[in-house]
């Protein structure tokens, strides 16, 4: 029902913010010694998550907006296979740009 779906997006939302202030803290951490890439690389990171899990919002969004408010709507559009997909593109294009540029600073 929607108690569980809200406690399924309570529980995914705090791992995933959690995720996101620890790459804040890490990248805020690596820029106090001017390691830049490495600042760069962990606030990309985190980025990344945010942007993926604000993919959720949007497409609980929809789902109410298209079909109607009941609960099962809202479990289907929260547990939107495209919400979880856009979160692995993100963090998948995130490790990638990280790559480049660090093989770019290096060459």
């Amino acid at each position: 029902g929607e108690a569980g779906a809200a406690w399924v997006a309570a529980a995914v939302v705090a791992r995933v913010g959690g995720g996101v202030r620890a790459s804040i803290i890490l990248g805020l951490s690596a820029i106090r010694p001017g390691d830049f890439a490495r600042s760069r690389a962990w606030m990309t990171l985190g980025y990344a998550l945010a942007i993926g899990a604000g993919t959720q919002v949007f497409t609980l969004g929809v789902g109410e907006a298209v079909f109607d408010t009941s609960a099962l709507t809202f479990d289907l559009s929260l547990g939107a296979a495209a919400s979880w997909m856009m979160l692995v593109i993100c963090l998948l294009l995130c490790l990638f740009f990280i790559a480049v540029i660090r093989r770019r600073e290096t060459t």
